[in-house]
Formats: structure tokens, sequence, C-alpha cells
């Protein structure tokens, strides 16, 4: 019989990080914290900006009170405006008044861009459309979209290709540049463009008079 002495069996060895965990932690330290997805990242950023851009209109634009409620109106209907598939990329709803003028805002379906219709439904005063500014292509590609569908309900003259033309010009315009404006004339309406401290950019229909 083997009369030496037997040693207390040892327990398995853990790794590091396990050995050096914190107190209170579950074994292999704190647990994984969830990555935002692609989607999840674009809308956050793009309600960020959006917010900003709101804010800094207030003093311009589309936001500003302090007009007169006889000022002249665009001709251009509420149904006008929902046209080239706006209406199914913007959940419109109506909002507070402004002016004296009832008011329609809807945020687009990618929570990048904003659409802001004021005045009676059959003869608006302003349109405003309100964008975030992109910074993935995919983003931008669909600011694109919006733009020219926007530019075609504010002017249903105004070709595919005359809008593309017209503000790939703008776009060339601003390009390395802080802010921004320029404007044109269709028909009895002024189109307006505004670029802001690289955040975002607005697009104003409004009459010329």
């Amino acid at each position: 019989m083997d009369n030496q002495p037997h040693s207390a069996p040892q327990p398995p060895a853990l790794p590091d990080s396990q050995i050096n965990q914190t107190v209170g932690e579950p074994l292999g330290g704190p647990p994984q914290q969830k990555q935002p997805t692609t989607k999840e990242t674009v809308q956050g950023c793009g309600c960020l900006a959006l917010l900003v851009l709101a804010a800094l209109l207030l003093f311009r634009g589309c936001f500003s009170g302090g007009e007169s409620p006889e000022g002249p109106t665009t001709g251009i209907s509420y149904s006008q405006m929902m046209g080239h598939g706006i209406g199914e990329l913007f959940d419109m709803k109506q909002s507070s008044d402004v002016d004296g003028r009832t008011r329609y805002m809807g945020e687009s379906n990618s929570g990048t861009a904003i659409l802001e219709l004021i005045g009676e439904k059959d003869d608006l005063y302003k349109a405003c459309l309100i964008m975030g500014m992109p910074s993935k292509d995919s983003t931008a590609t669909l600011h694109a979209g919006f733009t020219l569908a926007f530019l075609g309900n504010a002017d249903s003259t105004w070709t595919g290709e005359e809008r593309s033309d017209w503000f790939a010009g703008v776009a060339k315009q601003f390009a390395g540049k802080d802010n921004g404006e320029t404007s044109i004339i269709r028909g009895k309406n002024r189109i307006t463009v505004v670029m802001m401290e690289r955040m975002g950019l607005t697009l104003t229909v409004e009459a010329a008079q």
C-alpha cells in the first residue's frame, strides 16, 4: 500500500479576464453593449442634425413668424406638393398655426428630412423642405430624390432634366462653403435654397411678391 500523503485536488485555472474581474461583474467581464445598426446610426445622426437646423431656422425661413396673414399665396395646392411620391415618404400631420395660417408638418420615413406646408390646402402660402446634411452616400441619394420631387411639385412645368441641371449648379455653387443661398423665379413663385453651417439644406417655395 502507498503510504505517501495525497494533495487536495486543485481547482481549474481561470483565464486572466476572469481572475482580474471587478466585484459584482459576471464572469468574463461586463456584458457587451449592443452595437447600433446602420439604419439606427443614420437616423440618429439625421435627427440630431435636423434639431440643430430647425433651431437655426427659427430665425429664418420656414419656422419664422411675424408675417402678414394677408400676404400673397403660391397657387400651389397641398395635394400638388404631395406628388412625385412625397405623400408616401412623409408622415404629414396638422401642427400649430403660424401667423393665423394652418400648418402641416411631417418627418420623412428615413428620419432625415422634414416637410412643412403652410396655408389653405387649396392654395398654400409657403412650402419648405428641410434636410440634415447627409453623412452617407445613401442618405445623399435619398435627399437628392426628395429635392427633385419637391421642385417638380412646386412647378409642374419644370422637367426632370431641367430640375436636375439647376440643382447640380446649386450644389457646385455651394461646394466648399459653410453657408450659401440662391433662388430662382418659376412662374409667380420664388424657390430659395439655403445651406447653413454645413448642417443642412432648406428649400422654400413662396410667392415672389
